[in-house]
């Protein structure tokens, strides 16, 4: 288990980093790496750099930007937002609360989301079709 523990306003705005630019999946995945305790070595680094490594067959270099959230970076190749800035974020809410009802909660806002989009999408195809069939 992780001892860092980060201020309740950083760890809200990372959960909103990952709220509005996380899929479901990666949040599983991170899930999964949090849940089977591959998060290790969690320090902060320069007052606003969170380091950790997330160990699977290979250690991922995980670095949580605290001041610019959208700066974090991780070793591995799956992009900005990865499973393993998930599960470095899951660890460093433990102290805040249970990690399960942050994981359900942002997968619920996706989907609303998500349905919304969906939703606007369809409502302005709609509007185009009906602009064509005007005379």
């Amino acid at each position: 288990m992780l001892k860092l523990q980060i201020p309740k306003n950083r760890i809200n705005a990372l959960a909103r980093y990952l709220r509005d630019h996380f899929t479901v999946e990666r949040l599983d995945g991170g899930w999964e790496d949090f849940h089977k305790r591959r998060v290790e070595d969690a320090e902060l680094k320069h007052g606003i750099e969170i380091h950790a490594l997330v160990r699977e067959t290979k250690a991922h270099e995980v670095i949580l930007n605290l001041e610019a959230i959208d700066k974090s970076e991780c070793s591995c190749s799956d992009g900005d937002h990865c499973k393993h800035i998930a599960a470095v974020v899951f660890a460093l809410f433990t102290p805040h609360g249970r990690p399960e009802l942050l994981l359900q909660q942002l997968k619920q806002a996706i989907h609303v989301r998500t349905r919304q989009q969906q939703s606007k999408q369809q409502t302005n195809a709609r509007a185009a079709e009906k602009r064509q069939d005007r005379p």
